[in-house]
């Protein structure tokens, strides 16, 4: 196992949100764009809540909650599937046998703002009851949250497993 001085972890994330966030931008069926309010801290905290939301909801056992807090052309890269569109991911999301448990945010999420485009990271911990007993797993989580009619939506999100942890995905 290799260890990464925190800073450079740091950065990497960074590096990866900004690609992220210009794939996304040349990617993206341009809807309109309404000019981005002036008050950030308000922007941030009303991300951060949809962060949140969506780390419940995805570790819930119902896939609408979910659903509701995604643009109708979502791109998702979940653990065991990919799909665009929200009734595709709900779909998907209702097929899976089994949910974490005790699923929580195990790192503050890094959060980025420009103007109607926010990306965040985060770290996640939950467990899986095996035959063997619990097995605990970590996954690192991306999201692109677009605000759109004044409301902010996942519009990317990627899982992937931890791999500076053990028994991740």
């Amino acid at each position: 196992m290799t260890f990464m001085h925190p800073d450079r972890v740091r950065a990497a994330r960074r590096l990866a949100g900004a690609f992220l966030i210009v794939v996304v931008l040349v990617g993206m069926r341009a809807p309109a764009v309404r000019a981005a309010t002036q008050d950030v801290s308000a922007d941030m905290a009303a991300v951060g809540a949809v962060v949140d939301a969506f780390v419940r909801a995805w570790s819930g056992t119902a896939p609408a909650e979910l659903a509701a807090l995604l643009t109708d052309d979502v791109q998702a890269f979940d653990i065991g599937f990919t799909e665009r569109g929200r009734a595709a991911v709900e779909r998907r999301r209702s097929e899976l046998p089994q949910r974490l448990q005790g699923v929580r945010i195990i790192e503050s999420p890094e959060l980025t703002l420009s103007g109607n485009l926010a990306f965040a990271t985060l770290t996640v911990s939950g467990h899986n009851d095996t035959p063997s007993g619990p097995m605990q797993v970590w996954f690192r989580c991306s999201l692109v949250v677009r605000r759109l009619d004044g409301d902010w939506r996942v519009d990317h999100y990627h899982l992937s497993g931890d791999p500076d942890r053990p028994r991740a995905f």
